[in-house]
């Protein structure tokens, strides 16, 4: 694995780390933005793996259909709804938008994980 892209994937499991002590501690909206960014890093981390110049964008679906013209197995990662929590990226992050609740948390830590595992078995990334 390149550096580059080995030095995303670190940062996305800081990210995932961070949304599970927050879930804990009861800052549901936080851990969602934080499981975003991870799946955001897993993703940017695939695509420098391959080669590819990364857009600064936090669209999910974007990421993940530009890692779908490399590999069309990125298809299930759109069936599972990850790009939902693109809303994450912002939204919960300013009062008066949106508060997510505990189940959204939850939702949005799943999602992670799986992504991580999804991603990591394209690169050969060792588990957790």
């Amino acid at each position: 694995m390149r550096e580059d892209s080995r030095e995303w994937f670190h940062k996305g499991d800081e990210d995932l780390k961070a949304a599970k002590i927050l879930y804990r501690e009861g800052l549901y909206a936080l851990s969602c933005f934080h499981s975003q960014q991870a799946i955001e890093k897993y993703l940017k981390a695939f695509l420098v793996e391959k080669g590819q110049e990364i857009s600064k964008t936090h669209n999910l679906k974007f990421l993940i259909n530009e890692c779908r013209e490399i590999d069309p197995a990125f298809a299930e990662l759109l069936k599972r709804g990850v790009h939902y929590l693109t809303e994450y990226a912002v939204e919960v992050r300013y009062p008066g938008i949106y508060v997510p609740e505990k189940e959204d948390a939850e939702e949005a830590l799943k999602l992670a994980e799986f992504s991580r595992e999804f991603i990591a078995g394209k690169l050969r990334v060792q588990s957790l």
